[in-house]
Parts: C-alpha cells; sequence; structure tokens
C-alpha cells in the first residue's frame, strides 16, 4: 500500500470519509477541485514553455514565477515510510537553490498556513523529508503559494527553510498516521470505519 500527503489529511480529518473514497471507490470532484486543476495546468504550461495563462487565478502567480533556476514540473516522488511508501507530486522544484513549491488555489486567504506552520504539514512534511534525502541537502526552502481564485484574485507566498531537525515531530507525525491507516481492518462496510461527525 502507498499513501499520500492527501490521504494522511484525509485520514486525520475523518477515517470514514478516507475509507469511502480509498477503500470503497465513492470520489468527489467539485468545482472548487476543477478549478484547482485548471489553475495548476496552467502553471505548469507556463513554466514549462511560458504559455501566458488565461484563468486570473493562473496570472496572481506570476510575479513569483519569473527567474526561476532550472526548474522541475510534476516531479514524482517516494519516500519509504515504515512499512509503505509515501508518493506525492512536486508541482515545481528547484534543485540548484534547494527550493520545492506548491501551488494551493483557494477562495479565501483565511487559511493559509504560517511559515512555521509547513513544518507540521503532512505534504509540506513529506515534500521537505523526501528533498533532503535525495539531495542530501542541509535544508530546503518549502514555499506555498496560495493563488486565490475568487475576486479580486491574488497571491500569497509563504516561506521556511527547514532542516532535518525542524521536521522532526512533523513527520512522526506523519509516520503515526501512516501506521493507524495501514492497521485499518478490512471491512465490507463503511460504518465499521470510525468517523468524525463534525467533519463527515
Amino acid at each position: 500500500m502507498t499513501l499520500s500527503a492527501t490521504q494522511i489529511k484525509l485520514w486525520r480529518t475523518c477515517p470514514r470519509r478516507w475509507a469511502m473514497k480509498y477503500r470503497f471507490g465513492y470520489e468527489e470532484t467539485t468545482p472548487a477541485m476543477k478549478a484547482g486543476t485548471a489553475v495548476h495546468s496552467e502553471l505548469e504550461a507556463f513554466v514549462r514553455d511560458g504559455t501566458p495563462p488565461t484563468l486570473a487565478a493562473a496570472k496572481a502567480a506570476l510575479p513569483h514565477l519569473r527567474n526561476l533556476v532550472a526548474p522541475e514540473l510534476e516531479r514524482r516522488i517516494t519516500l519509504p515510510c515504515g512499512t509503505t511508501s509515501l508518493v506525492g507530486y512536486v508541482d515545481l522544484l528547484e534543485p540548484t537553490i534547494c527550493r520545492v513549491t506548491d501551488y494551493k488555489t483557494v477562495g479565501t486567504f483565511d487559511w493559509v498556513l504560517q511559515p512555521t506552520q509547513l513544518r507540521y504539514d503532512p505534504q509540506a512534511v513529506i515534500y521537505a523529508a523526501w528533498a533532503l534525502a535525495a539531495f542530501a541537502w542541509d535544508w530546503v526552502d518549502l514555499r506555498w503559494l496560495y493563488l486565490r481564485r475568487t475576486a479580486p484574485e491574488a497571491s500569497w507566498p509563504v516561506e521556511d527553510r527547514v532542516t532535518q531537525r525542524d521536521l522532526v515531530a512533523g513527520w512522526a507525525s506523519v509516520q503515526a498516521t501512516a501506521m493507524e491507516i495501514i492497521a485499518l481492518p478490512v471491512t465490507d462496510d463503511p460504518l465499521d470505519v470510525p468517523s468524525n461527525l463534525e467533519a463527515c
């Protein structure tokens, strides 16, 4: 079994929602998810070959995507985690300057993470741990680029430089959640899986 940061976050929100999606195949696609995919596609095309974006939220990212240093796009990553592996796709990697960028399309900036919160965010922890191990870096710059898709469209970069030591608590938490997911007994009934009634 492989797990992703999305799975870790969804499990923490509600184990039953995780099971509905990943064990029972009930997929939900919201307009916000579709908008995020469209923005990601436009930004990837812009970085890859200079194709100008048409979506306002994608245009808001442009000041942060100038003068990139040897960028790699949509880098698939795999990171061992106990008896499983964690997988993901880094939106934008700049190995020569030790930077990982992830695009986040949002409706509001109310829930933007603060820089030090990145050290506990499952996705940021997984990406940083992978980059530090894969490149033997002493540190990695994490840049979460929040893009508001509602008017007025704007961007809000959140950045933090982290070392392996900075990730100890966040990595332990990711590992613990991964072990909880793996330990979930097989069942044919979603109601057998614990739920968080506030989130489900």
